[in-house]
């Protein structure tokens, strides 16, 4: 989610301004695209609750994301 609405943020920004709000409209609506604010609450709610940026438990993730050094990507 936080990659996919990145990339739409970065598609978004070279729109004309007065398209920019619509575009993101739709993006929410059709492919599930969530705002800064809300990929940040998401990033708070996993840190506060023991997950990694992945949303996955803490020394479980792949990616080897732990509580000590985890990157928040």
């Amino acid at each position: 989610m936080t990659l996919f609405s990145s990339e739409i943020d970065a598609l978004a920004n070279r729109l004309p301004e007065e398209q920019r709000a619509q575009a993101l409209e739709i993006a929410a609506q059709e492919w599930d695209y969530a705002t800064p604010a809300e990929r940040q609450e998401s990033q708070d709610w996993n840190a506060t609750h023991g997950y990694c940026s992945h949303g996955i438990e803490f020394g479980y993730c792949p990616a080897g994301c732990d509580r000590d050094d985890d990157d928040w990507d």
